[in-house]
């Protein structure tokens, strides 16, 4: 669970009905409680399994990790361990394979590894294993993590010469009862009134990309968003671009970054009060405006938000790492983030080219706001999402669609355009 409204309510009620049930209380942990869960980047499992002994009281045979909407009961779990051995080390959950590429790894394996969405089951003897194993690792330096449940399963499978396990039943139940509703629909009890009008767009962009890249979002997207701004290098007659006085970069883009952030300051804290989130998107972001209100509307804007698609820098090394979110995918602050990113001396680029989307993490760690993690903000584009993970998610963006791999507009009309019948512009 993470430390967002959605998240916690389901999360503490998932544990009020598993304690009702009959499981001890102290035998359910809610991840967003525990104190080091954000600093030791629990979400790549690793530094979750060297702390277990301290975070796991008294004796247990299995370990289950589930989301925070996920339908699970009591009597379900001790079915489904009862038909298997815990003293053999071993993880059951929705296996997905490498014969299609893997988010964005590109490593065409054989090996199965987990789905992001759905709940895992260990037993306590592979639990051991990992622990053992971990404990006698050195921490890489520079390492990013970027798919936590592929990463797992490769360390498991490499480290451990273990390979999970298929398990339908665990997630959909025996009889498909257990069937979990998606984000798009467990956060609708959630969402407070929002519109196109109360969010800022701002896109990181140069003239020589304004008849491709710019076009396309014009052709797509863009239409949607009626406060959006082209932060480039020359203005444009016809486009609502502007010139912040930075040069353009062939990379990093955190000085570019930085003006945006400057210039939504000024935005949030004018006569305008109807502002309340900012997205930075890059020229090749393919966003679905619709979806991108669902996905803010159950957010306070005066309560710091840092969200988007999480990547994660160092984050096993205990120290000196952070969280950030992938550019491409879109990052979203609120306005109290945007806020605290102004008020903060030392949240300045290092130069205009550093990479924007790491220097943006690394000065939120420092303000103390957590990056959440959304499924449906991607930094690549779909042919590089196996397809059970296209087809769980109503996605938000996709990024980097090139021909002759893809095109922007087919990728837009296929995975984020919604009918006429399915918009909910207000909400």
């Amino acid at each position: 669970s993470q430390p967002t409204v959605p998240e916690t309510a389901l999360a503490e009620r998932l544990k009020a009905r598993l304690v009702e049930e009959g499981m001890e209380g102290p035998h359910v942990v809610l991840q967003h409680t525990l104190p080091s869960a954000v600093e030791r980047g629990y979400w790549t499992y690793l530094p979750f399994f060297n702390d277990i002994k301290s975070i796991l009281s008294g004796s247990y045979k299995w370990l289950v990790i589930v989301r925070p909407h996920s339908r699970v009961t009591l009597g379900h779990l001790s079915a489904i361990a009862g038909e298997q051995s815990s003293s053999k080390a071993n993880y059951f959950g929705h296996p997905l394979t490498g014969s299609g590429s893997i988010r964005h790894h590109y490593q065409k394996k054989d090996w199965k590894f987990p789905m992001v969405q759905k709940d895992l089951l260990f037993t306590k003897a592979l639990v051991n294993k990992i622990v053992k194993r971990v404990e006698s690792m050195q921490p890489k330096q520079s390492m990013f993590n970027i798919d936590a449940e592929y990463e797992l399963a490769k360390f498991i499978k490499e480290e451990l010469d273990i390979e999970l396990t298929p398990l339908p039943a665990l997630n959909d139940g025996f009889d498909g009862s257990l069937k979990r509703p998606s984000r798009d629909e467990y956060e609708a009890e959630f969402r407070r009134p929002l519109t196109m009008e109360n969010v800022f767009v701002a896109v990181k962009t140069a003239e020589h990309l304004y008849n491709d890249r710019v076009a396309d979002l014009q052709a797509t997207w863009g239409p949607g968003v009626p406060r959006l701004l082209l932060f480039s290098n020359a203005s444009h007659p016809t486009l609502p671009a502007v010139f912040e006085g930075v040069p353009n970069t062939p990379r990093g883009h955190c000085g570019k970054m930085q003006a945006i952030l400057l210039h939504a300051h000024e935005l949030f804290s004018g006569d305008d009060d109807t502002l309340r989130f900012l997205v930075i998107a890059d020229d090749d972001s393919i966003l679905s405006p619709p979806r991108l209100l669902r996905a803010l509307a159950p957010h306070d804007p005066d309560v710091a938000l840092f969200l988007g698609e999480r990547y994660g820098y160092n984050v096993q090394a205990k120290s000196h790492g952070y969280d950030y979110m992938t550019g491409g995918s879109g990052m979203v602050l609120s306005r109290a983030a945007v806020q605290a990113f102004f008020e903060c001396q030392t949240c300045r680029c290092k130069d205009d080219a550093s990479p924007d989307d790491m220097f943006l993490g690394m000065w939120m760690k420092r303000l103390g706001i957590p990056a959440i993690h959304h499924e449906a903000f991607h930094q690549a584009d779909p042919t590089n999402y196996h397809e059970d993970i296209l087809a769980e998610v109503r996605h938000v963006s996709f990024h980097s669609c090139r021909l002759p791999r893809c095109r922007v507009t087919d990728v837009y009309a296929t995975y984020l355009e919604e009918r006429d019948a399915e918009k909910k512009d207000e909400l």
